[in-house]
C-alpha cells in the first residue's frame, strides 16, 4: 500500500567535508541559503514536507538551488527515504 503523507521533512544532503555548501531553510526570506549567510533565528536545516509530491513542486519552485543539489526526503519508517535531485 502507497502512502502519500508518510514524511516529515526534506534536507539538503551534504558532504563532511565541503561546509560551505551546506543549505539551510532560511524562513524569514523563504530561500536556501548556505549555513554561513543565514541571518535569522529560524533558520533550520530541513524543511517540512509531507508528500514526494509536495517536495518535488518546492524543489522545482526555489531556483536559488543549484542544478544536481541532492536532498533526501525523511521518512517516518526506517527505510523508506528517498533521493532528490534538483533539476
Amino acid at each position: 500500500m502507497k502512502m502519500n503523507n508518510q514524511f516529515i521533512g526534506l534536507e539538503h544532503l551534504w558532504d563532511d567535508y565541503d561546509w560551505d555548501d551546506w543549505l539551510w531553510y532560511e524562513h524569514e526570506t523563504k530561500m536556501w541559503k548556505p549555513v554561513e549567510k543565514c541571518t535569522g533565528w529560524r533558520s533550520t536545516s530541513n524543511w517540512s514536507i509531507r508528500s514526494f509530491k509536495a517536495a518535488r513542486r518546492h524543489l522545482r519552485k526555489h531556483d536559488e538551488i543549484p542544478k544536481g543539489t541532492k536532498f533526501r526526503l525523511i521518512s517516518r519508517f526506517v527505510g523508506y527515504d528517498r533521493i532528490l535531485v534538483k533539476k
